[in-house]
């Protein structure tokens, strides 16, 4: 999930609703990953409601990537969305 949050403000900045419905998240959800991607500076807010990935967030990507990588399609199985 934090993997599928990251790719929607990827490359732009979005809007909690964007970030819900592009990751497939229930708002439930949204309040529980939101505020852990904020404090372990992940997500920044731009402004009241639009937020953006940082730099730290995009090598998480990267990691995920490189995990995904060396897990291939054997299994089925995807560190992130």
């Amino acid at each position: 999930m934090i993997g599928a949050i990251l790719r929607e403000v990827t490359g732009r900045e979005a809007t909690k609703t964007r970030i819900m419905y592009g990751a497939f998240l229930s708002s439930t959800q949204m309040r529980e990953y939101v505020p852990f991607l904020l404090n372990n500076g992940l997500l920044i807010k731009v402004e009241q409601t639009i937020y953006k990935i940082t730099e730290k967030g995009m090598r998480f990507l990267t990691l995920c990537d490189q995990l995904n990588n060396m897990i291939g399609d054997k299994w089925n199985y995807r560190v992130y969305g």
